[in-house]
């Protein structure tokens, strides 16, 4: 895996972001199936649950502002070192010219911007580089994240309210749209970009994928996520701004945690009769409930 430090160099970073993210994707690492923790503890909690596991199937794609680490989907835009201040703007400003090409400014606009781009203060560009990016990908873009495992206790302590929530199973094979979910990637820094940016796409994915909570590499976090003007029909997904809608039968079984209250395991238990067949819940708080035992030795629910 590439190390983005300050001193790696745009086109280092582009070779070695193709590299690492080349075929991560779920159903070509053999990954059968994706969970989703989740608590189950507020109105809201409760009312996402519910609309993933009943008609017409839907999940939220999470923007930076509403994921649990503050840093993540937030790097840095840094300067580039080695380079003089005279030849920085001189290449700053044919970056801008492009742009400015794509989307022709006014006249005076354009005036405008060129004489700022020779007397602003260097690094607040950088920091106004950055303020950009971190609004588009709060308004534009999202996360669904997914684990490739169940059964790590501070997974349930961290994600699924001290093990009172549950755990939804999703397939992850090329038929379906969680099978396209990438692996999130773990380093210690977050990540940084230098001026002038390379394209949206990619400083999107390297802003999506990289995690910088380096403890929690051994959860192996899968990513499903939203792009602007993306289509997404193709993979069985219909996305409609910050919901994506998906096939019932992606949703392969419900795992409740050791310490859910029985009330709430009998709300799960009525989504999971929703399903045909019922979906399988894993729970050994089950066993007083009418139940067969299917030769995995899971609990169904009837």
């Amino acid at each position: 895996m590439t190390i983005i430090t300050t001193d790696t160099t745009n086109s280092q970073l582009r070779e070695g972001d193709r590299q690492r993210r080349r075929r991560r994707f779920a159903c070509d690492e053999g990954v059968a199936t994706l969970y989703k923790f989740t608590p189950f503890d507020t109105p809201q909690r409760r009312k996402w649950v519910a609309e993933i596991l009943q008609p017409p199937h839907r999940i939220y794609f999470a923007a930076p502002s509403q994921l649990n680490d503050e840093l993540d989907l937030r790097p840095l835009v840094r300067l580039p070192t080695g380079i003089g201040e005279r030849e920085l703007r001189a290449l700053l400003t044919a970056d801008a010219e492009q742009h400015w090409a794509r989307q022709p400014p006014t006249a005076e606009q354009l005036a405008r911007y060129r004489a700022r781009l020779r007397t602003i203060d260097l690094d607040e560009f950088a920091r106004e580089a950055e303020d950009r990016v971190h609004r588009r990908l709060e308004n534009h873009y999202g996360v669904f994240s997914l684990a490739c495992q169940r059964g790590l206790t501070e997974m349930w302590d961290e994600y699924a309210d001290f093990r009172r929530g549950l755990c939804i199973h999703f397939r992850a094979d090329a038929l379906s749209p969680f099978g396209y979910a990438q692996r999130a990637i773990y380093q210690a820094e977050r990540p940084v970009l230098f001026l002038p940016l390379p394209g949206e796409r990619e400083v999107a994915d390297i802003a999506l994928l990289t995690k910088t909570a380096a403890r929690w590499g051994k959860e192996r976090e899968y990513r499903l996520l939203r792009f602007p003007a993306a289509v997404y029909e193709e993979i069985g997904l219909r996305v409609d701004r910050r919901y994506g809608y998906f096939r019932a039968d992606t949703i392969t079984g419900i795992t409740v945690g050791t310490d859910m209250p029985q009330a709430d395991i009998e709300i799960i238990k009525g989504f999971a009769h929703q399903f045909d067949p019922p979906l399988l819940i894993d729970c050994p708080r089950l066993v007083a409930l009418p139940t067969d035992r299917p030769t995995d030795g899971r609990t169904r629910v009837q």
